[in-house]
């Protein structure tokens, strides 16, 4: 059911990828503001570890880089190939998910939502017997997903 659905979301075709949704980064560059020995505030370089989940049957990959490394890990940069399908699955807990770039499709048994940057989903299918499954879009997705403390 879910398959059959979600082939129309492929169906569009990408005008131009969007690159660092189909990079499959390993790591995020970026910079951190600490205090110097002075007392002063001093740039340092910082990278961010990606994880990469491979889905069977497909050479396509999603991307996970914990924003905040700690015990919550309540931020995270999720990154997802060209038109990768999701199996369905329901919630381990809840979670919100604003599109950065690129494009996705959520599908359920009682309805679809197409996402786009700008807008966002919350996850709170907790125990549901059949989840949510979807598609990411023809240019690939970025999304900064969020759970609460």
């Amino acid at each position: 059911m879910f398959i059959s659905l979600l082939a129309t979301a492929a169906a569009v075709a990408c005008p131009a990828p969007h690159a660092f949704a189909n990079t499959a980064p390993d790591e995020l560059k970026g910079y951190r503001i600490v205090v110097a020995a002075d007392g002063n505030s001093a740039v340092e370089a910082a990278t961010l570890p990606a994880k990469h989940y491979p889905f069977p049957g497909s050479d396509k990959v999603m991307s996970v880089i914990d924003l905040a490394p700690s015990p919550a890990k309540a931020a995270k940069l999720v990154i997802g190939a060209a038109d990768l399908v999701i199996p369905a699955k329901a919630s381990p807990s809840k979670e919100m998910i604003l599109v950065i770039e690129g494009s996705s499709r959520i599908e359920t048994p009682h309805g679809t939502a197409d996402l786009s940057p700008g807008m966002f989903v919350i996850f709170e299918d907790i125990g549901a017997k059949i989840g949510h499954g979807g598609r990411i879009g023809p240019c690939g997705y970025v999304g900064l997903a969020m759970s609460p403390p």
